[in-house]
Order: C-alpha cells, then sequence, then structure tokens
C-alpha cells in the first residue's frame, strides 16, 4: 500500500510538472518552442518510476504539445509541417524517455558494483581467507566467484619464482 502511494504522489508530481509546461506553451505560443521543457516531466516520470511510466509520460507530454501547438495556427501554416513537426517532436520526447531509464539502469547497475567493492574486507594473515557478512571464512578465490565476475588464475609471481628456484636448488 505505502508502495502505491509513493508511485502515485510521484506520477502526480510529474503530471503538475507537465500541467506548468503546457501553460507555458500556451502561453508563449507557435513562435517560441517549448518542446525541451517537456524533457522535465518525462525525465523525472521516467527516473522516479521505469520505463514504462516513462513512456506514458512521454506520450502523454507529446498529446499536450500537439494540443498547444494544434493544426490551424497560424493560417498559413502547410498542413505536412503540423504532421513534421509532430512526429519529430514525438520521436524525440520517446528516445528521452528511453534515454533516462537506461542511464538509470546502468546507475543502478554501478552502484550495486561499486557496494560490492566498498567496506573494509577481513582477511586472514595466515591462510588468506576473508570473513563474509555470514562470519564464515572462504577461500580468497571462492569469494571473488561469488561476489564478482572476476574469475582467478594461479600463477607465480617473478619474485616468487626466483626464490622457488633457490629453495629446489637447496634441497
Amino acid at each position: 500500500m505505502k508502495d502505491l502511494v509513493t508511485t502515485l504522489r510521484k506520477l502526480v508530481f510529474g503530471l503538475c510538472l507537465l500541467a506548468v509546461v503546457l501553460w507555458l506553451d500556451r502561453v508563449t505560443g507557435y513562435e517560441v518552442s517549448v518542446l525541451p521543457l517537456y524533457a522535465v516531466p518525462i525525465g523525472y516520470v521516467a527516473y522516479q518510476l521505469g520505463l514504462g511510466w516513462g513512456l506514458f509520460a512521454s506520450a502523454l507530454s507529446f498529446g499536450c504539445w500537439f494540443w498547444a501547438n494544434r493544426p490551424g495556427e497560424p493560417a498559413d501554416r502547410e498542413a505536412w509541417i503540423t504532421w513534421e513537426r509532430s512526429s519529430m517532436a514525438g520521436v524525440v520526447l520517446v528516445i528521452f524517455a528511453l534515454a533516462v531509464a537506461r542511464a538509470k539502469r546502468v546507475l543502478a547497475r554501478e552502484q550495486s558494483k561499486l557496494q560490492q567493492l566498498e567496506g573494509i574486507l577481513p582477511i586472514c594473515m595466515v591462510c588468506h581467507r576473508i570473513r563474509d557478512k555470514d562470519g564464515r571464512w572462504i577461500d580468497l578465490n571462492d569469494y571473488l566467484h561469488i561476489h564478482t565476475a572476476a574469475e582467478t588464475e594461479q600463477r607465480v609471481c617473478p619474485q616468487c619464482s626466483g626464490a622457488q628456484a633457490l629453495t629446489d636448488y637447496a634441497q
């Protein structure tokens, strides 16, 4: 229930933003294009509520823009110009909603990666095991496999390689 109320509040705020832009569009008339301002309610709704609501907001914004710049105003304008401007406006508004939703997904994914890498990682100084959130001690390779996409490969560094050769020679 709380989620529904929060969603409705965000949607109503987005609609209020759209109403302000529509009012500005009607006041300024056909000569001044406020099409970029329609991106504000679309961006807000797409970011706060997701792609589906963002596309809904872009369709609603397109309808408001089309109404504010309706055909026949001014009378000397060709009909095809109205339809060309309208189709371009619709495409731009939908692309903006898609871009905002994609940017939010990328941001969420990057924040998730960052949270995995932040913080203090308790490592045993003797066996190099790592303590996880549950207090269990896990092998470093297993920990990396569980928490990251990294794959480990067993190698010997040049310093240890030289030390190992001296140890083998001494025996």
